[in-house]
């Protein structure tokens, strides 16, 4: 194991349920590509967490490279970024396979 997977699966180990919640909804919205990303006020609306909370959560899975986000003058989006998707599908389906 090198450390390039052995630091990817320390931040996945740290993923909690609220991060995968939102990482789930962005995968299921088809947020997994800059064009497809959500809008974060539809994101807040979706999940009914208050602006703090989910700038939160939102800030630590973009820290960790798991979500990015586009900033334009008409929108902040996020979209799941191929990390986050391996995340995702490793915390839902078990196991830490790389």
């Amino acid at each position: 194991m090198d450390i390039d997977s052995s630091y990817f699966e320390e931040v996945v180990s740290n993923i909690n349920k609220e991060d995968i919640a939102i990482m789930a909804l962005l995968h299921s919205n088809g947020a997994v590509d800059p064009i497809y990303a959500i809008k974060t006020l539809n994101i807040r609306e979706q999940t009914q967490m208050s602006k703090s909370s989910l700038n939160l959560i939102l800030n630590r899975l973009k820290f960790a490279s798991l979500i990015n986000s586009i900033n334009s003058t008409s929108k902040y989006s996020i979209y799941l970024t191929e990390f986050g998707k391996a995340a995702l599908h490793i915390k839902t389906n078990g196991g830490m396979t790389l």
